[in-house]
């Protein structure tokens, strides 16, 4: 399936116009073009790469891993998708973000190399970055980035972070999430 690469979270043309400019520090109707994930990336800080272990829960799949060594609390890529809000979003997406009230970014048909970042459960890692809403100036959000947590990540290692127990109950039911912890220990 190909997916459109953004460098910026693309608006949903049923967003009004008052909202748009709240969003409007930070996002545009640019033009994307299709990529093929692990032939190329944008990003210096981070490279998209097939899990092979047959021991992680997404081997077939791919991941995302820290191209150079990541400071601790550092900033390392946006999450960019279709910004759209919540009542509007794929029902069926795994790629889906609430990240501001009523509004969410979803990479499943568009976005950018953070849409491989995994949940850590049963990887046999920890969480070491963080979903974080950025905001303008006026404290007003435009968008969500992850950051490295407090110790830094060595290059070649995967970024993982908790997906939280609202995206495993939703994907999975309620018991999926019972013995599973939410990683905020991790933070």
């Amino acid at each position: 399936q190909d997916v459109v690469f953004t460098t910026q979270n693309i608006l949903d043309s049923r967003i009004t116009a008052t909202e748009r400019k709240a969003f409007a520090a930070n996002l545009s109707q640019q033009q994307s073009r299709p990529v093929t994930y692990g032939k190329a990336t944008r990003c210096p800080l981070v490279r998209v790469q097939p899990i092979t272990d047959p021991k992680h829960p997404a081997c077939g799949q791919y991941g995302l891993y820290a191209r150079v060594d990541l400071p601790a609390n550092s900033r390392v890529i946006e999450y960019c998708g279709y910004l759209c809000k919540e009542c509007h979003e794929s029902k069926t997406s795994q790629y889906v973000l609430a990240f501001a009230d009523g509004y969410s970014i979803d990479a499943e048909k568009m976005g950018n190399e953070a849409r491989f970042i995994n949940d850590f459960r049963n990887t046999g890692g920890k969480p070491n970055v963080r979903f974080e809403i950025e905001q303008d100036h006026q404290g007003l959000p435009q968008g969500m980035a992850f950051y490295v947590m407090s110790k830094p990540i060595p290059k070649g290692t995967e970024l993982l972070v908790t997906y939280g127990k609202g995206y495993w109950k939703d994907a999975f039911g309620a018991d999926a999430v019972l013995a599973e912890d939410d990683g905020s220990q991790y933070a």
